[in-house]
């Protein structure tokens, strides 16, 4: 019945194309010549028409490739205001190959200049017939053969045109490929026609070259004089070109917000093995000298952590090795632990473990749960589980603790939210729908949520904790509304409303979680919000202000704030802070918190980039010498004291009090490349190699800097292992991404503004 009614709305497209494509009137073009191309590299930076400008619009066009797709195949209702401002600024002044040359038709290019031009975006788009570009050929396990290829001699943060690093990027499951003319190491550039083939030469016996896309130029004089003309300025001394939103690694799912149409497509980590083995050749382009021996050693490391139970794997234990010391809960399957090792896992096709993790917990979420005579809430998950072996009765069991044995006897409020992005992170990685849409699944899925969303005394749409209900799992002022559970509640929400299915008990789920959404992200993004303007106007609050007008709602006392706040906030950069109830403001950098809120589009574009302009400008403070500062900065003295409770294990710059925890590499470098800025997560990275192997893969580092292993640390902690593996699969392959991340709300229209560049 769908697919009949798909064929139905693309007849209907293609009808209202032939009706109205011919009546639209298109605004006046004002291109430069193409030819003159000298007089483009003389343009100064950001001015209409220079090369600067083309070149950052066209990255800005490649990272909106799937969402003009979509708005072609499917009648999105809108393209973003980036999208729009790199199609005026290409159609308007730069070269009009650019666009044939991504493989869009000449009709279709119109339709994007019109749509864009208008003052106002349209309500409902003009629908054009599918892009008329065949799926790139040549394509093995998800890669392009020329992909691999190396360029030491041409860096791509500094490069005009650097085609070896825009191939490098392109994302290889898109409808269209920039087809460039590549031959050997040093590239000379032709352009070509719209639709024309791009086919393969196979690697050659005995030569280092690893595969050549072989096209027929087909332009006109003018174009051809001007790639001429730019093949031979590679030689001279390079502009610095700043990408304004390169690198983002985009899912047609999340564009669409259809799930079951991405997944239909694509599977990126079926049968894939990358990093499983040193002598990998896939990475050679990553690493020039061939993976980093760390790799091999994690995956071993990894591979000894997986239980077993029934002789099928369920997870992998928090810490491997624990002989000379207390055991403790170490050799338990934490469900927020596991996390990392299952992203791994996808990330190397073997997806066995993570459903059947996912499967085990939700049946634990069906025991009755009791802490003393206190019974908990149905959807509670547990925060681990162990098997427990009866030699005597050849038999096994599972054992779970839902917090009756946690320090602090406290419910992991965080088990639920991971268990349902993990679920939403298997369906995208495997393509597999059938383990979502088991009742089961739904039915634990709602179960959670209505924990969460269930009506109280509340006012506001944040979720109400106790301390140490998540990683921050001991007393560190946390209770309240702490930003790890917000942004952890945030994703979830969206994960669900992916997943859940619009029958007669999801119906009524999902109309909740789309009102709580939207309030949830107003409250986060107005009131946890601070950057230095924030910051400004705090200072300058007024206190007990009686009236629905009040400017300082939660009547947070400016005295209150901390001295360290105004040397830390840079004059660029922001951050979600910890906590926000009434006359209080935690002030605190959490590292988990606000990288999920990137990942989950919490954050809007603007405040994630100004999270990551924090990272990079408080590098010392933030990461120091061993990412990544869990928490900052650290409680001492008589604050410790009254906060902590005098915990021993929390001192100032350990553990959760500012302690440095591998385990995030993989958030921030997940963040790192949804926000176009991997440079920072390969730093993190070599920070990390510098030392997590030879130190044992600790479970967190002590001291201002994280110079010293932590005075408590577990050796061999898994999550520290799989962050690692993680990070560099992800840095690897930024396509793992979509699993992880969720791109913007469809429903959030952008007014579309003209820009400085654009010219009527």
């Amino acid at each position: 019945m769908n697919s009949i009614q798909n064929l139905a709305v693309l007849a209907l497209a293609f009808a209202f194309l032939v009706a109205s494509g011919s009546g639209r009137e298109l605004s006046p073009v004002e291109l430069h010549q193409a030819a003159d191309l000298q007089a483009r590299l003389a343009v100064g930076m950001g001015e209409a028409g220079g090369l600067v400008e083309c070149w950052n619009s066209l990255m800005e066009l490649r990272s909106c490739t799937n969402e003009i797709v979509l708005f072609f195949l499917n009648g999105e209702s809108y393209l973003s205001l980036d999208c729009c401002r790199a199609i005026r600024v290409i159609t308007h002044h730069c070269w009009t190959s650019m666009f044939t040359n991504l493989g869009f038709t000449v009709q279709e290019t119109d339709i994007l200049r019109g749509y864009c031009d208008a003052d106002t975006v349209p309500t409902t788009p003009v629908q054009p017939q599918p892009p008329s570009a065949t799926p790139p050929i040549a394509v093995a396990g998800g890669e392009i053969a020329l992909l691999r290829r190396a360029a030491p001699a041409q860096p791509s943060d500094s490069s005009p045109f650097d085609l070896i690093y825009l191939l490098d990027i392109l994302d290889p499951r898109s409808f269209t490929l920039l087809k460039w003319k590549f031959e050997g190491i040093k590239a000379g550039f032709t352009c070509i026609s719209q639709g024309f083939s791009v086919r393969m030469i196979e690697e050659m016996e005995g030569t280092d070259e690893e595969g050549l896309w072989r096209v027929e130029p087909l332009c006109s004089v003018a174009e051809l004089d001007d790639f001429e003309h730019l093949s031979r300025l590679l030689d001279r001394p390079r502009i610095k070109i700043e990408r304004k939103l390169s690198f983002d690694e985009r899912s047609l799912s999340e564009l669409s917000g259809n799930l079951r149409l991405v997944d239909e497509m694509y599977s990126p980590a079926a049968g894939r093995s990358v990093l499983d083995t040193p002598a990998s050749s896939a990475r050679d382009w990553f690493e020039p000298h061939g993976p980093h021996p760390m790799i091999a050693e994690a995956w071993d490391a990894l591979r000894r952590s997986i239980v077993l139970f029934r002789r099928q794997p369920v997870g992998t234990m928090a810490a491997i090795e624990h002989a000379s010391e207390e055991v403790l809960n170490y050799d338990q399957v934490f469900v927020r632990d596991f996390v990392p090792s299952a992203l791994a896992f996808l990330m190397n096709g073997e997806a066995d473990i993570v459903k059947n993790f996912l499967l085990k917990t939700l049946l634990l979420q069906s025991w009755e749960k009791k802490i003393d005579r206190f019974k908990l809430g149905e959807g509670v998950l547990p925060a681990s589980f162990k098997v427990n072996h009866d030699p005597a009765r050849k038999s096994e069991t599972l054992i779970a603790d839902f917090g009756g044995s946690a320090i602090g006897r406290v419910a992991p409020v965080d088990s639920g939210f991971w268990w349902i992005i993990l679920l939403r992170a298997y369906t995208k990685s495997t393509g597999d729908l059938s383990l979502a849409e088991t009742p089961e699944c739904q039915r634990g899925m709602r179960l959670i949520l209505s924990l969460c969303l269930s009506e109280g005394f509340d006012t506001f749409p944040t979720l109400l904790c106790a301390d140490g209900c998540s990683m921050i799992d001991r007393r560190m002022g946390v209770y309240g509304y702490p930003i790890e559970i917000q942004s952890l509640f945030f994703m979830a929400l969206r994960c669900a409303l992916a997943m859940l299915k619009p029958d007669a008990e999801g119906e009524e789920f999902i109309e909740r979680i789309v009102q709580r959404l939207r309030a949830l992200g107003y409250h986060m993004r107005s009131y946890f919000w601070l950057d230095f303007q924030q910051l400004n106007d705090i200072y300058r609050y007024k206190t007990e202000e009686y009236s629905h007008t009040a400017v300082n709602k939660f009547n947070v006392i400016p005295d209150s704030i901390p001295e360290w706040i105004f040397d830390f906030m840079p004059s660029r950069g922001g951050y979600f802070v910890g906590n926000v109830s009434p006359a209080r403001m935690d002030f605190r950098w959490f590292a988990l918190g606000n990288c999920i809120a990137i990942l989950s589009s919490l954050a809007t574009p603007e405040q994630s980039v100004a999270i990551m302009d924090l990272i990079e400008g408080r590098w010392e403070e933030l990461v120091g010498e061993m990412p990544l500062k869990i928490s900052y900065p650290a409680l001492e003295g008589h604050e410790w004291r009254s906060v902590t409770g005098c915990d021993p294990k929390n001192t100032r710059w350990s553990y959760h009090n500012g302690g440095s925890w591998p385990v995030l590499l993989w958030l921030l470098t997940a963040a790192c490349i949804k926000t176009g800025r991997p440079q920072i997560a390969r730093k993190a990275i070599d920070l990390a190699e510098s030392r997590l192997s030879k130190d044992g893969w600790p479970e967190y580092y002590d001291g201002k800097l994280g110079r010293y292993i932590g005075k408590q640390a577990r050796k061999y902690q898994t999550w520290s292992i799989a962050g690692y593996l993680v990070a560099k699969m992800m840095l690897e392959d930024p396509s793992h991404l979509g699993m992880i991340s969720l791109e913007e709300e469809k429903g959030k229209k952008r007014v579309i503004k003209r820009s400085a560049s654009w010219t009527a």
